[in-house]
């Protein structure tokens, strides 16, 4: 099996393509449907790998700067495969406030 982040090619679901063929057809450019582009393919694989990247930028007449800098900004965007189990804890104030240093202190 080949390595997705080697992988020329993004192997997407029919349903996932249909689902950002629908996406485009509800934005009024094809910028402005990165970020939902984004969501189906980490949704199906996990991650975003340097494949898909290659993809949403062509597909979406993009620089693949432009994904990469999208992808990176949102911590809730991956890049690399996530493990078995993935614990987030809020860093604002408010979670502050209700106890999160506390449970960060615990892991």
């Amino acid at each position: 099996m080949e390595n997705p982040d080697t992988a020329t090619t993004l192997q997407l679901s029919e349903a996932s393509h249909e689902r950002i063929a629908a996406i485009l057809e509800r934005y009024p450019t094809r910028q402005s449907a990165l970020m939902p582009c984004i969501w189906v393919i980490q949704e199906e694989l996990g991650y975003v790998s340097p494949a898909g990247v290659s993809f949403l930028a062509e597909t979406l007449g993009l620089s693949q700067a432009r994904v990469e800098e999208v992808l990176s900004f949102y911590t809730m965007f991956r890049t690399a495969p996530p493990a078995e189990h993935v614990l987030e804890v809020c860093q604002n104030i408010s979670c502050h406030i209700m106890g999160a240093r506390e449970i960060v202190a615990q892991l």
